[in-house]
């Protein structure tokens, strides 16, 4: 997992599938706090309070992350276990494309990578769902 520091209230998360690129929920039309750098975080405050409509692509993981600090992450390994990174990598890649509703509490970017990894929607910022 790549957590992507975006503020003091908020971090994006995405999967590393490689060669550079990350996959990743991003905003459709408008725009998410946590996925957007932090100096965009006022724009979140119009955005029906978290939610929206998200899709998920694949990336550079360097675009996405500029200019913030991002780091590997797999923090929820101690109590979960990882499913096989050939499975995660291609459970992610099918996912490419896909348009859902975005949910800050219920359906947010932790939560995508935490079920690709453990089969299990996992979220430490929102509190687990």
């Amino acid at each position: 997992l790549i957590e992507i520091k975006r503020s003091v209230f908020y971090q994006h998360w995405a999967i590393y599938v490689g060669e550079g690129y990350i996959i990743h929920v991003t905003n459709v039309g408008k725009a998410c706090a946590a996925c957007l750098g932090a100096q965009q975080v006022d724009v979140f405050l119009s955005f029906s309070y978290g939610t929206g409509n998200a899709m998920v692509k694949k990336e550079l993981l360097d675009d996405v992350a500029k200019p913030e600090a991002w780091e590997v992450n797999n923090k929820y390994d101690r109590d979960h276990t990882p499913l096989p990174v050939e499975q995660i990598i291609q459970n992610a890649e099918n996912l490419v494309g896909t348009e859902f509703r975005y949910n800050l509490l219920l359906n947010n970017c932790e939560q995508l990578v935490t079920l690709l990894r453990y089969d299990e929607k996992i979220s430490d910022q929102v509190g687990d769902t």
